[in-house]
């Protein structure tokens, strides 16, 4: 009921309803510059924005109707049309990953941007959980944060791939697959209307968790 087209996640802040993942996670990252999830040298920044916006803006979108069509919840063409520009940018992105620490030196927003779609790729098969990748993934995979809202659930103990049904997975287009694992609801954050787990949710309850870790 928050968010007019339907979907998921939405969030009140201040009085006002925010959608859209993305949106939610710069939000709250702003509101606690204590964190440290935007990084506040130039030099960093600029790193910051880069792959950000490469992860939000070049890539998800066509990662994640890969996926969708490989899987058969959307029409099969749109693999078609998403593998031409995955082929060339995701690997590129997936090999630009830091060998140790995280894409800024220390961990920000970007890390968790970058961990979405390249999770994705993961599954879908575009991407070998190896080398470098499966180093920076399986940092990721330890943090606390990534730990309770579940962000690495598709990759249990450690697995490049799972099924559908067993991800859990469930798209900003409002297709919700069954699942058979078992979705908690949020017992921190009361502002989501949504389980802890469900993949949309699961970036801004990083992000929260993340926070709430450092206050």
């Amino acid at each position: 009921q928050l968010n007019p087209y339907g979907q998921v996640p939405a969030v009140e802040l201040d009085g006002q309803t925010l959608i859209e993942s993305n949106a939610i996670c710069l939000s709250l990252a702003e509101r606690h510059p204590e964190a440290g999830l935007i990084p506040q040298e130039q030099g960093s920044r600029d790193r910051f924005w880069q792959s950000v916006s490469l992860a939000t803006s070049s890539l998800e979108t066509p990662v994640v109707m890969y996926y969708l069509a490989k899987s058969g919840f959307v029409d099969s063409a749109w693999a078609d049309l998403s593998a031409g520009p995955l082929k060339a940018k995701l690997p590129v992105f997936s090999a630009s990953m830091p060998a140790n620490g995280y894409i800024c030196g220390d961990f920000t927003l970007a890390d968790i941007f970058a961990a979405y779609v390249l999770r994705i790729g993961v599954q879908a098969g575009l991407l070998s959980l190896e080398g470098n990748l499966a180093d920076y993934l399986r940092r990721l995979m330890t943090r606390p944060a990534a730990q309770a809202a579940r962000f690495f659930s598709i990759f249990p103990q450690g697995l490049p791939r799972f099924s559908m049904a067993r991800s859990g997975f469930c798209s900003d287009w409002g297709t919700s697959p069954s699942s058979t694992m078992p979705r908690l609801r949020s017992t921190i954050l009361s502002m989501y209307s949504i389980p802890r787990g469900h993949s949309c949710s699961q970036a801004p309850q990083v992000v929260h968790d993340q926070i709430s870790s450092s206050s």
